[in-house]
């Protein structure tokens, strides 16, 4: 009975440790138990106070002033949950003049120095072996990933030195829960056994839920939810007799809401975090036990782009309520319950803020992969449409996200082209267009432009296909032009041609011989009249239009003889002879000097013909467009030459 007595102080005398005093009580600011929640109906307490009520009474007590940054722990949100019920915070202050009985932590020392490290290393082995077993989603949503998942089972044992031994049950068979116990029996006779369970929460919180893509405004929201209750016993004659035990239940729920900027990458995150939790203690040596419970909410924001994980907290709240025989604890006694429970509490929240931090990361990761969360239509549909060489258009394309909507704006990158021009889009806007000329057309050849926008919506990239197909040139119609200045005598040509195919492709569909149909040529002459005889002293005019002979020939064969562009070309025009002479124009003197007076307005008659003979060869980078200019310069002499051909079918 004496030991059961230490054992029930061991529990309870914790309680009375004063490390904070009470505030005034008048009434102030409420202090809320979370969103939506309220503390209590009644008292009304101030900004950094607590509610704390006893049965019908309330007080106001003064929080602990609450550090502006913490930094988060990689730790499984649900071990730091067990471990904190193993030695919960109603029992984890030490009496600071060490007159009260030790606290939890040296029950578990009374039984080894190993002890108590020995169950936390228990129940850290055992989670991810109940998330191999278990098979049910809600159990991964936690990562366990610093402790290895192999086996798993219904039981199975630890040593954990020192010569003691951990027997473990793993019970996955409920829907609603998960359970892990083990023992460890002392040389006493004394065993403590702790059983933890893996509740099932509404289904908005079980585990992390929420949208994997941001919407097209960036924003997007989840919500996760972990329960945890640790059930503590003591027992006596080899674990006959129950003489205390500790029940300690968490419900942590998180409310998620993360924004997103234009390079679609995450800005910020907000953590809105409640933590009800419910700690009751009982022994056999006393009349009642005494009960807790503690309502309390955080909101942190972590800058994602700072690469640091400290997070601000924005606002701590908390109300609590006493039972059993914590209800007639003087108001001292409760403040330092509230500072234990909150402090365990912030312990929880560091792992919190650092599983969902990483969470968001991996969400970021998967929707910076393109085509994840965001989506690249175009106007038209991929081989809806028939190219052809040359071709000209435009094309319209819209980033738009996942969960519905287009995002305002937009980053965009070609990230190829093929067989076309493309002028890609510019600037920012959401749709956006290119333009394209295409150049290489057949079988099989299709134009491809691929593009790449990054937007709040995610990263998406796609290829906008067309076919095409190459037009049969059949003939190559257009104009030229001959000036011819010798010393001031002016002599122009400016004629128009079509030239049709008389012999069939070697290879491809434009290469061959075509032959003039028909075509007009204008000689003109102007300047003076040096170069009809009568010299410079006179100016001369005239002009004529004539045929051009029916023999003139352009040849096109390509650049490597199969058939696909550049090609070369050749081509030559020459006047139409009449009775075997070619063509006269009439030219006329005028405004003659006073020296050759004798000569205004006389006429001459002087060959107008035509000799536009390309000696080299040259280039049509595509087949339809034959056009160039030459200039030759030798004494006084200079010639200009100029044509604009193009193909037709």
């Amino acid at each position: 009975m004496r030991r059961a007595l230490v054992l029930a102080a061991v529990f309870l005398g914790a309680l009375l440790a004063v490390p904070i005093a009470p505030a005034d009580d008048e009434p102030g600011g409420t202090a809320s138990a979370g969103k939506g929640k309220k503390a209590g109906k009644g008292k009304k307490c101030k900004k950094g106070q607590v509610r704390v009520r006893s049965g019908k009474r309330s007080l106001c007590l003064r929080l602990p002033k609450s550090t502006t940054t913490v930094t988060p722990r990689a730790e499984d949100p649900r071990l730091a949950s067990i471990k904190a019920g193993l030695t919960p915070p109603l029992l984890g202050t030490p009496d600071p003049k060490d007159q009260l009985p030790p606290p939890m932590e040296k029950v578990y020392r009374s039984f080894g120095p190993q002890a108590l490290q020995g169950m936390e290393t228990a129940v850290a082995r055992s989670l991810p072996k109940l998330d191999a077993g278990a098979a049910r989603p809600r159990l991964h949503a936690r990562p366990a990933s610093a402790w290895s998942s192999a086996g798993s089972g219904s039981g199975y044992s630890e040593n954990i030195g020192g010569g003691m031994r951990i027997d473990i049950r793993l019970n996955i068979a409920k829907v609603a829960s998960a359970e892990f116990a083990l023992t460890k029996t002392g040389n006493d006779g004394r065993t403590i056994t702790v059983t933890y369970e893996l509740p099932l929460l509404s289904r908005d919180y079980e585990g992390f839920r929420g949208d994997p893509c941001p919407d097209s405004d960036g924003k997007l929201k989840a919500k996760d939810g972990l329960g945890i209750t640790v059930r503590s016993e003591v027992r006596s004659d080899g674990g006959k007799t129950l003489d205390e035990y500790l029940l300690y239940k968490v419900v942590d729920k998180t409310d998620l809401r993360a924004e997103v900027g234009d390079d679609a990458k995450l800005d910020r995150l907000e953590i809105n975090n409640i933590q009800e939790v419910d700690e009751t203690v009982y022994s056999s040596a006393i009349y009642s036990g005494a009960q807790v419970k503690a309502t309390i909410v955080r909101e942190g924001t972590v800058e994602m782009r700072s690469g640091s994980l400290n997070t601000t907290i924005n606002n701590v709240d908390a109300a609590v309520s006493l039972a059993g025989i914590a209800s007639f604890f003087p108001a001292v006694n409760r403040a330092g319950i509230v500072a234990r429970m909150k402090q365990a509490a912030d312990e929880g929240w560091k792992a919190v803020v650092k599983v969902e931090t990483d969470k968001f990361k991996e969400l970021e990761a998967n929707w910076l992969k393109p085509n994840t969360c965001a989506k690249i239509e175009f106007g038209k549909a991929n081989r809806s449409l028939t190219l052809h060489r040359n071709d000209t258009g435009s094309e319209t394309a819209r980033v738009n996200a996942k969960p519905g909507g287009s995002p305002s704006k937009a980053s965009w990158e070609m990230k190829d082209q093929a067989n076309a021009f493309v002028t890609p889009p510019s600037g920012t806007a959401n749709p956006n267009n290119f333009s394209y000329k295409v150049v290489h057309v057949g079988d099989g050849v299709e134009v491809k432009v691929t593009l790449k926008a990054v937007s709040k919506a995610g990263v998406a990239q796609e290829s906008w296909i067309q076919k095409t197909e190459e037009t049969a040139v059949n003939k190559i119609v257009g104009t030229f032009t001959q000036r011819f200045d010798l010393s001031g005598s002016v002599f122009e040509i400016a004629g128009n041609a079509t030239f049709e195919r008389f012999a069939p492709a070697v290879v491809g569909p434009v290469d061959g011989a075509f032959k003039l149909t028909n075509g007009l040529y204008t000689y003109t002459a102007s300047g003076n009249a040096n170069q009809i005889g009568v010299g410079p002293e006179c100016s001369m005019r005239g002009s004529g239009q004539f045929a051009l002979q029916k023999e003139s020939a352009f040849t096109v064969f390509s650049d490597k003889f199969d058939g696909l562009p550049p090609f070369n070309y050749t081509f030559s025009v020459g006047s139409e002879f009449i009775a075997g002479m070619p063509p006269m124009v009439d030219i006329e003197t005028f405004a003659c000097s006073e020296k050759a007076k004798e000569f205004e307005g006389k006429h001459f008659e002087w060959p107008a013909s035509v000799g536009f003979f390309l000696s080299t060869t040259h280039v049509s980078p595509d087949g339809l467009t034959y056009a160039d200019t030459v200039t030759i310069t030798q004494s006084l002499l200079t010639v200009n030459e100029t044509w604009n051909f193009a193909g037709k079918p």
